[in-house]
């Protein structure tokens, strides 16, 4: 979309460049976190949707990390404060800048997420982790109270080599989720690329196109459960019969994360 008021640069914080938009009538959405190259956030007029097909530039996604941030349809209530180990649902984002000091629990190597999520909980002090896929893969479990406005680390070998990112708990109790079924009608979802993908399907695409045509192409085919996307050397989705979860074992195959750019997307279950 076109450039509107209140861009900033550098970054000083999610909320900052949230209001900047809301402060302007023409925004509809903003580009960030760029966090390196520059830090900063970028004001548009464009009206972005969750299904908008995603940007392949490697440099902008890896290197200055950007991301875009839009409104969704409908208001909802601010999420009230955190509150120390609360029992709110596990929430992932960027790693934080400011992880808090470290307390009992911490593992490595990593076993899965659903482990670090329960040494957490087990520990009264623990209010968050750092998990890293690599170099040394592991959780260290940290006593701060993380929300999603928090500013993101620009540590440059920690998100992009080792692959680290912060879990923190969401604002209230959830029920859990049912058991995933095979081609479920729920939202697509995307995470880590899986370490075990499954047996490939019909309806492949490569070179890639766009995000919602893989999407289609999954949802199309019966067999299809998930897909793993790649940005590069060849470009594409492939589709796979596994059915997926968030807390299936991450790849720890450098190329195919770091070179190709992979991903896994899976259906969350209604």
């Amino acid at each position: 979309g076109g450039d509107v008021a209140g861009s900033m640069s550098p970054l000083t914080s999610v909320d900052a460049c949230k209001q900047a938009c809301d402060n302007n009538p023409s925004c509809n959405s903003f580009a960030m976190i760029c966090q390196s190259g520059p830090s900063g956030c970028w004001m548009k007029d464009r009206v972005i949707t969750a299904s908008d097909a995603a940007s392949t530039n490697g440099h902008a996604l890896n290197t200055r990390l950007c991301r875009t941030w839009y409104k969704g349809s409908s208001p909802v209530s601010p999420a009230p404060s955190p509150t120390p180990n609360q029992a709110g649902t596990w929430l992932e984002r960027l790693l934080v800048a400011v992880e808090g000091g470290d307390v009992a629990g911490s593992m490595s190597p990593l076993t899965s997420v659903d482990a670090c999520k329960q040494a957490c909980d087990s520990n009264p002090s623990c209010n968050s982790f750092a998990i890293c896929q690599s170099g040394p893969s592991g959780c260290w479990m940290k006593d701060r109270v993380i929300t999603a406005s928090d500013a993101a680390s620009t540590n440059g070998h920690a998100l992009n080599t080792r692959l680290c990112r912060t879990w923190y708990k969401g604002s209230s109790p959830v029920s859990p989720a049912p058991s995933p079924t095979p081609n479920q009608a729920g939202t697509w979802l995307e995470r880590l690329l899986v370490a075990v993908e499954g047996g490939d399907v019909a309806g492949s695409l490569s070179p890639l196109t766009s995000v919602d045509a893989c999407k289609q192409a999954c949802d199309e085919n019966p067999s299809c459960n998930s897909f793993a996307l790649c940005r590069h050397q060849p470009s594409g989705c492939w589709m796979k019969d596994k059915v997926i979860t968030a807390s299936d074992a991450a790849s720890t195959n450098s190329y195919v994360l770091n070179t190709r750019l992979c991903r896994t997307w899976y259906k969350a279950p209604n």
